[in-house]
């Protein structure tokens, strides 16, 4: 009764997490468009205040290297990984300060999440920079100067990624006017390869300073240089491709021996209680436990192959 009780918190807690996750979101929406009559003073001037917020936030360059999470998401990836490793914890020990103790790591688990947004975010970001190479090659080759290409390259990007809030669109917008306000073309790359953090993008602004302070083709530079990039990507998507369901299959024999701990700690609870009424028992499991998270680690470092 005690494990189905815990269980059944979990997976509440979990259930309510989801909630507040979507609440949270549809609130979000609503808030920008609806109008509750009773207040309609208040929440005009708290959507003006959001609206001039957002307008501020979107003014500031991106640091792709970098990712600021709220307190919400922090709480929110928290939980959920609390409430997992409690589960976990309780399958293994069947004791809740244990599993209580497991749970705390957790904690760690907003930076690792960060992390993951971070390599994420620049993946898109490496992706929608070779498109927009390939953009600015065309209006070049075509006889356009450096300026009116860049302002091409919008309306090739805006084609491509519908979204106004795309991370090249953005930042050649930005492009864009620190030109017409009189900085340089190597100054303006300089500064976005260095927001970037995107080996690929600073390589290519390094070839650009050299080629327009010594004299080059430009266009050739930037053709040559979107279809070593465009190369690239192809092997990084077939690799991703490959490892696709060796990386399923990590998943699956990681979850696999929880499972059979769990289905026989519920169905042959004799068989198993000398691992968990035992200090030998309680230390195999540990070491079993260790062993996975450690058969995990490693997996997911031989998957990650670098291009």
């Amino acid at each position: 009764m005690l494990t189905l009780l815990a269980l059944s918190l979990v997976a509440g807690g979990l259930t309510y997490g989801y909630l507040i996750i979507r609440d949270k979101r549809a609130s979000y929406v609503s808030d920008s468009w609806q109008k509750d009559e009773d207040q309609n003073g208040a929440r005009k001037r708290v959507h003006l205040a959001h609206e001039n917020k957002n307008l501020n936030q979107s003014k500031q360059p991106i640091h792709y290297e970098t990712y600021t999470m709220s307190t919400f998401e922090k709480v929110a990836w928290a939980s959920l990984a609390m409430s997992a490793l409690f589960v976990l914890g309780y399958i293994f020990y069947q004791r809740i300060p244990f599993a209580c103790l497991i749970s705390l790591a957790g904690l760690y688990y907003p930076k690792l999440k960060r992390k993951q947004i971070i390599t994420k975010r620049q993946r898109i970001l490496n992706m929608q920079f070779k498109n927009a190479l390939h953009a600015l090659s065309s209006n070049l080759s075509a006889g356009r100067s450096i300026e009116n290409a860049c302002l091409e390259v919008i309306s090739d990007l805006k084609l491509l990624y519908p979204d106004l809030e795309t991370f090249m669109t953005k930042e050649f917008e930005r492009m864009t006017r620190k030109m017409q306000n009189g900085e340089s073309l190597e100054e303006v790359f300089l500064d976005f390869s260095k927001r970037s953090g995107v080996e690929d993008i600073k390589t290519f602004t390094q070839i650009l300073v050299a080629c327009k302070r010594k004299g080059g083709d430009l266009v050739d530079v930037i053709r040559r240089t979107s279809q070593i990039m465009g190369e690239k990507l192809e092997i990084q998507q077939e690799i991703h491709v490959l490892l696709a369901q060796k990386k399923f299959e990590s998943q699956c024999l990681s979850i696999i021996p929880f499972t059979m701990v769990a289905i026989l700690a519920y169905s042959s609870p004799d068989y198993v209680a000398p691992l968990y009424e035992t200090a030998v028992g309680t230390v195999v499991m540990t070491i079993s436990l260790l062993a996975l998270g450690m058969t995990y680690w490693w997996s997911t470092k031989i998957m990650n192959i670098e291009v």
